[in-house]
């Protein structure tokens, strides 16, 4: 007797167990970086050209241009309005579009609505899910004043106090990246330095 109720309760511990390792295993998100999700046309990856020939006109856009070519060791921003670029049909409801290049290819993307209003960030997230066949909101973390999905080599955010979707490429630390580089000629000086 002793040993059946020792064997149940060896067996439930362990289906307990069970469980959980399989609840957390269907909650990490598997998708690669190329499997990374496109936003209206926008995606990971994209050339510069690429990404702005999605944008009607903004490549001919002096003030998208001045900003681009600000690069700062090898990053590279914008900030676009798809509403005066004649890409209002594609964009409706998108307030703005902000792009990150890091040595060329498109590092981040964000994209910022007009609405509508959500109650929470996970009731956002679940439709940013949904509609991005991505994991369910379950899948996604609490951080940095969202809900994030961490995937395999990209990382999506969903706000939902101003609407916004954010996409990122994690295999590349931008801030890391560009820190190291700006340091690099400090250095230098520093060595080159006889007093």
């Amino acid at each position: 007797m002793k040993r059946l109720l020792l064997l149940a309760i060896v067996l439930g511990s362990a289906s307990v167990v069970l469980g959980q390792t399989s609840k957390t295993e269907a909650g990490e998100c598997q998708l690669t970086l190329a499997q990374a999700p496109a936003i209206r046309g926008i995606r990971l990856g994209m050339t510069m050209d690429q990404a702005l020939g999605v944008f009607p006109g903004a490549a001919d856009d002096q003030e998208i241009q001045a900003e681009l070519s600000r690069r700062y060791f090898g990053f590279q921003r914008t900030s676009l309005v798809p509403g005066k670029l004649g890409s209002k049909e594609k964009f409706i409801g998108v307030k703005s579009v902000d792009l990150g290049f890091m040595d060329g290819p498109l590092n981040f993307f964000a994209l910022n609505y007009d609405g509508p209003e959500w109650q929470s960030d996970s009731q956002f997230a679940s439709k940013v899910a949904e509609a991005l066949s991505l994991p369910g909101v379950d899948s996604w973390k609490s951080r940095d004043g969202g809900q994030v999905l961490s995937c395999q080599g990209f990382e999506v955010k969903a706000t939902a106090s101003s609407p916004r979707i954010e996409i990122r490429n994690t295999q590349i630390d931008v801030n890391k990246l560009v820190r190291s580089r700006a340091e690099e000629p400090k250095e230098q000086a520093r060595r080159a330095f006889k007093p």
